[in-house]
């Protein structure tokens, strides 16, 4: 199977009545298969990105029986655009930390 290049993006915009409350959010995908997001942090302005990943398995052992987790990276952005240069232009290094145990 030939490995990704780069992450590709579905952004989710509010809609219906109460859309107002609501922050539009971006789904990271790679093979058409959601791995993450970016999402708007609710007491600032800047936006947050968060992949999922598989357990190890001491995270296993644990009484949750998710197979997988949530990791937020430390790096905030400003905007969605920038969340897309920052994650692709770095595609390398967080595929091989983070995604390389997925069946892909």
């Amino acid at each position: 199977m030939k490995k990704p290049k780069k992450f590709t993006f579905k952004i989710h915009r509010p809609e219906g009545k109460w859309k107002s409350f609501f922050n539009a959010s971006m789904d990271i995908l790679l093979d058409k298969n959601c791995v993450g997001g970016v999402y708007q942090n609710k007491m600032a302005s800047e936006y947050e990105i968060r992949f999922q990943i598989m357990k190890s398995e001491v995270d296993l052992a644990l009484p949750n029986n998710n197979p997988w987790k949530w990791v937020t990276l430390k790096h905030r952005v400003s905007s969605f655009v920038e969340a897309k240069e920052f994650v692709n232009k770095n595609f390398e290094a967080i595929f091989a930390k983070t995604l390389r145990k997925y069946d892909l």
